[in-house]
C-alpha cells in the first residue's frame, strides 16, 4: 500500500512540474456532457456514440480534433454524448455508473437502440469496463490509444506468460483493480470463441509510449480489428486511428458521404 501510495505521489510531483497534470475538475452528478447531433431532422437517431476522453483531456477535444466532424464527412447518422469523464470518476470509481445513469438510461429512453463507445487514453479503459459490465447495452467499441491498466495489472498478464495463462490464475474481488481484472479475463474469453457483439476496434501509434501492453490487449482481438498509424500518444495519431476505422466499417454501418447536419 505505501509503494502504491508513493508511486501516485511521485506521478502527481512529476506532473505538476511538467505541466501536465489534470485539472482539478469538480465529479459532478449528472457528469457534464456535451451532446452533438450528426444527423438532420426532429426524429432523435436510434444510434447513440458515446465519447470518453483521456486524462488530461476535455469533451470540447473530441471536437476540436475533427472526431465529430468526420462522422458528418461520412453521413454517419447519430447522437453523439460526449461526458466530461475525467479522472475523478476513475479514482471513485463511479465511472461506469455515471456512463450508465447520466448517458446510456435518458438516451434509451429517448430512443437510443445502437450504442457505441468511443475511448482514447484512459477512456479507452473506461469503455472496457463499462462495457464488461453492460454487455447487452454496447453494440461497438473504439479503443484508441488505450490505456491497457495499471504497471502492476500488465506485469502480472506479463509475468504469467500473457493473457491466456493468467486468466487460469483468477483474482481476488476485493482488489483495487478488480475491475480491470475482470475486463482483461472478459476479453481472454472473447478471444476464444467467434465474434459477438460489442464489436471492438483497436488502434495506437507505432511509437505510444504503452505500445508494448496495449499490443498484448490487441493480441486478443482478431487480426482485422486492429489498426496502426505512425505517430505517438497524442490527438493527432489518435484521429489518424478514428479515420481509418471509420472507413472500416461494415456498409450497413455507414452512410451517405455528405448526409450529415
Amino acid at each position: 500500500m505505501m509503494k502504491l501510495k508513493l508511486r501516485k505521489f511521485i506521478w502527481v510531483i512529476t506532473a505538476l512540474l511538467t505541466g501536465c497534470a489534470p485539472p482539478n475538475r469538480p465529479s459532478i452528478v449528472p457528469m457534464r456532457t456535451l451532446d452533438e447531433r450528426v444527423s438532420c431532422g426532429a426524429e432523435m437517431p436510434e444510434r447513440l456514440i458515446v465519447m470518453l476522453p483521456g486524462l488530461f483531456d476535455t469533451p470540447e477535444d473530441f471536437v476540436k480534433n475533427g472526431f465529430v466532424s468526420a462522422l458528418r464527412e461520412r453521413g454517419i447518422k447519430a447522437r453523439v454524448l460526449i461526458p466530461d469523464a475525467h479522472f475523478g470518476y476513475y479514482e471513485s470509481r463511479t465511472v461506469d455508473q455515471r456512463i450508465l445513469e447520466d448517458i446510456i438510461i435518458p438516451a434509451r429512453a429517448s430512443g437510443a437502440r445502437e450504442i457505441w463507445l468511443v475511448g482514447v487514453s484512459m477512456g479507452g479503459l473506461g469503455s472496457l469496463i463499462f462495457s464488461q459490465q453492460h454487455r447487452p447495452l454496447v453494440q461497438r467499441i473504439f479503443l484508441i490509444g488505450p490505456y491497457p491498466g495499471t504497471d502492476k495489472v500488465m506485469r502480472k498478464i506479463r509475468d504469467a506468460g500473457g493473457p491466456g495463462p493468467w486468466a487460469q490464475l483468477g483474482y481476488d474481488n476485493d482488489d483495487p483493480d478488480a475491475r480491470i481484472y475482470a475486463f482483461w479475463h472478459w476479453l481472454v474469453s472473447r478471444s476464444k470463441g467467434p465474434q459477438s457483439p460489442p464489436f471492438i476496434s483497436f488502434g495506437t501509434g507505432d511509437s505510444d509510449r504503452y505500445r508494448s501492453d496495449q499490443q498484448i490487449l490487441g493480441s486478443l482481438l482478431p487480426v482485422t480489428s486492429r489498426f496502426d498509424a505512425k505517430g505517438g500518444h497524442d490527438w493527432r495519431t489518435w484521429h489518424k486511428i478514428w479515420l481509418q476505422m471509420l472507413d472500416a466499417l461494415p456498409a450497413d454501418a455507414k452512410g451517405s458521404p455528405g448526409a450529415g447536419c
